[in-house]
């Protein structure tokens, strides 16, 4: 028996089956492997190091070949009366008896798989027990409240993940005002809480073990929770990002300010992507930079400040910072007073611009990077991605520019910065200049590319906008795939891996409607909510044949075309839920008619297939022999088996075999 936890130490120690010592095979701090001894009865395992003895695990040690199997209850805490379904198998078809730890209970069903019964009075929290023909199952630990005020964990919504997934805990008596939430004792990060659901982030650093909700100094029972190890080339929570801030368009905040603060309001969606983009938040250059003169800069942090306090307090999370608008008293002129700039940067180049640089840009860079918030939350730990500029290729063409200059100017400003950036931030990730769909993005980035061969390459991912403005995602591709193009023709260029750094179903028209700015006739809500998901799927699993692999896909206007969105929120989580730690096996690909199908191995090794239509009217699939089940959007399984026939939709499902 394989007996794993936490501090068991380097010195072999004692293992106890219900009292009687056991044989040890091999010891370790986290894993101990004994025998069950002989003359051992069923009850606790209990593991002694040094003179502390572990908690205790029920261990059934019977003669019966088939003896009951508990394999969940529910719910998994609550009072004296109250009924449990308890699941399982070989139960019998005549009425045993259940315990909880040892108190006996009244039984209200029974059947070969499922028992139904009430907690009994006098019963305290511990395991719960089916005995039947002379055998004992099983234990599942059961939280008996007491207290009607004790919060009391009911189920997670997964139970399993990798650092950084989103987990909602449901349950009771959590109150209104946040508590904590610990994940094998490491505090994670709270993005929603109210009175029976919250939903956290599994923290950096922590391992397999209960998750515990403490609410005034009340813990409440604690729930299993693997935490899955991040195998290399899997997807990563990197993978899904946000743009948050005041945005393009006045009045639309996707992360408000309380009036007269600076304090960003984080997003309480249940779908929680892993990075942050820092654009159109007003902390760019001309945001913050107010003056220089003879080498020392002066600024105004308070909204920079906001965010880094925000973002400490809901880690893990990846943040990128965005490059651009120039500062009008740095040469940035004109104004472009509608957009991103404010009142006071442009997109003119800084007139102190030479060939090694800017040394107003320059100064700004190292000020930034050495700059923390009154509360001690430091730029150089918590941004770690730097994109050298936004949509570089919109120039004075444009209504609204976002760099007027060449790309050999930009080359000459940001490469000094770049330096500065690798010496001050540990584990830096440079992005390209972003470019943005029209505007010849294909031949400015060329350019841009050309610009770093001949000066050194400085930049780790290629990055480019997409929006899909009014065409389902699989029709972009070749549109993404012309954007793409310079990163895998430009010749002396090695291809990068590359993200859509910003994307949306449509950048002006809004409040949210899928259409931009139709009626909501060409396409249905479902539809709406399957293209979110597809684009993640056709992206990530490398559909074109690009020669290298994306590696993100981040929503501009995050709250308005999802956090704020139940159904799209709901479906974004599941979606994070199923990919994330997982790979692609190759490519999605259209199989026939309208079927789109990608394979895909989960994070705990599950082999699966996802698979869709296009047809708003639904398509019908044969599912492939292997596959046993199928999960949607909303977090529901359903059985299958292949051969069957099943009726596909605009929402994917993904197989399970």
């Amino acid at each position: 028996m394989t007996i794993t936890g936490s501090n068991f130490g380097s010195t072999q120690g004692l293992v106890t089956f219900n009292g009687t010592t056991a044989p040890i095979i091999s010891w370790t701090a986290s894993s101990t492997v004994a025998k069950v001894p002989t003359g051992a009865s069923s009850g606790n395992v209990v593991v002694t190091a040094g003179a502390s003895a572990s908690n205790g695990v029920y261990f059934n040690v019977g003669t019966n070949p088939t003896p009951p199997a508990i394999t969940s209850i529910s719910p998994t805490s609550g009072v004296v009366g109250a009924s449990v379904t308890i699941s399982g198998t070989s139960f019998g078809s005549a009425a045993g008896t259940v315990t909880f730890n040892g108190t006996t209970a009244s039984v209200l069903t029974w059947t070969d798989s499922s028992i139904v019964a009430g907690v009994p009075s006098g019963a305290s929290s511990g395991n719960v027990i089916v005995t039947t023909g002379g055998s004992a199952s099983n234990g599942v630990y059961f939280n008996v409240i007491t207290n009607p005020t004790t919060p009391a964990i009911t189920s997670l919504s997964q139970s399993s993940g990798v650092v950084g997934a989103s987990v909602t805990i449901t349950g009771s008596n959590f109150g209104s005002t946040p508590g904590t939430v610990t994940f094998a004792g490491t505090t994670a990060s709270v993005a929603s809480w109210t009175d029976s659901s919250i939903v956290a982030k599994v923290p950096s650093g922590s391992t397999t073990g209960n998750v515990v909700v403490t609410v005034n100094g009340s813990a409440s029972n604690g729930v299993n929770f693997t935490v899955v190890a991040q195998s290399p080339g899997s997807i990563t929570a990197s993978y899904f990002g946000m743009q948050c801030g005041v945005g393009y368009i006045p009045g639309v905040n996707n992360c408000p300010n309380q009036p007269g603060t600076h304090d960003p309001t984080w997003p309480t969606s249940v779908a929680q992507p892993g990075v942050l983009r820092l654009w159109d938040s007003q902390v760019a250059w001309s945001w913050l930079m107010i003056g220089y003169s003879g080498g020392v800069g002066t600024y105004d942090w308070t909204q920079l400040d906001g965010y880094l306090d925000v973002i400490a307090a809901n880690q893990p999370r990846t943040v990128s910072y965005v490059f651009g608008c120039v500062p009008l008293f740095a040469g940035g002129g004109p104004a472009r007073p509608i957009g991103s700039c404010g009142t006071s940067g442009g997109a003119t180049p800084p007139s102190d611009l030479i060939a090694s640089g800017s040394p107003t840009f320059t100064q700004f860079v190292t000020d930034l990077l050495n700059h923390c918030s009154p509360a001690g939350n430091c730029v150089k730990t918590y941004i770690k991605n730097y994109e050298l500029w936004n949509e570089a290729n919109i120039n004075a063409t444009d209504p609204h520019p976002r760099w007027d200059g060449t790309q050999t100017q930009l080359y000459q400003m940001v490469a000094a910065a770049v330096t500065v950036i690798r010496a001050h931030v540990t584990g830096a990730t440079i992005f390209t200049p972003s470019i943005t769909s029209g505007n010849q993005a294909a031949t400015w980035m060329t350019g841009w590319l050309n610009a770093e061969i001949a000066g050194g390459v400085i930049s780790d991912v290629y990055n480019s906008h997409q929006y899909l403005n009014n065409v389902i995602p699989e029709s972009v591709l070749g549109i993404t795939s012309t954007d793409l193009g310079p990163n895998f023709g430009t010749l002396g260029w090695t291809p990068l891996p590359w993200v859509i750094g910003e994307a949306g179903y449509d950048d002006l028209t809004l409040p949210y409607d899928c259409n931009a700015g139709n009626t909501g006739t060409q396409f249905t809500t479902d539809d709406c909510v399957g293209q979110m998901v597809r684009w993640n799927l056709l992206l990530f699993s490398n559909a074109g044949g690009w020669g290298s692999r994306g590696t993100g896909l981040w929503w501009y206007y995050w709250n308005t075309y999802i956090g704020s969105q139940p159904q799209y929120a709901t479906a974004y989580s599941y979606m994070m839920q199923y990919l994330l730690g997982g790979k692609f096996g190759g490519p999605c690909v259209l199989t026939s008619g309208t079927t789109w199908t990608c394979p895909f191995t989960e994070a705990n090794g599950t082999l699966a297939l996802w698979v869709w239509t296009t047809d708003e009217n639904g398509a019908s699939f044969t599912v492939p022999s292997g596959y046993v089940d199928y999960v949607d959007l909303t977090g529901a399984k359903t059985a299958t088996s292949g051969g069957l026939s099943i009726t596909i939709s605009v929402l994917p499902i993904t197989l399970e075999q």
